[in-house]
């Protein structure tokens, strides 16, 4: 059993959790996050005031499957 975590932009969350509906996962959760990846440069151009508010939204998917099903999921 391992467990996958996706961190995703909201509008890819649906998408998403369709394509996991065709693999058997054993338990599944979802959290609405904020955070930044690649669009890192965006943070530069706020203030360290503002900084703390400058975390855009995202969706975490969690999920845990069978190791046979690991490679299909990622």
């Amino acid at each position: 059993m391992k467990q996958v975590i996706a961190i995703v932009k909201p509008f890819l969350a649906e998408r998403v959790l369709e394509a996991l509906a065709t693999v058997p996962i054993e338990a599944l959760s979802v959290h609405e996050v904020r955070g930044y990846g690649r669009q890192k440069s965006y943070l530069d151009a706020t203030t360290e005031q503002d900084r703390s508010l400058a975390f855009l939204p995202k969706v975490e998917v969690e999920c845990w499957v069978a190791d046979d099903w690991v490679e299909l999921v990622i």
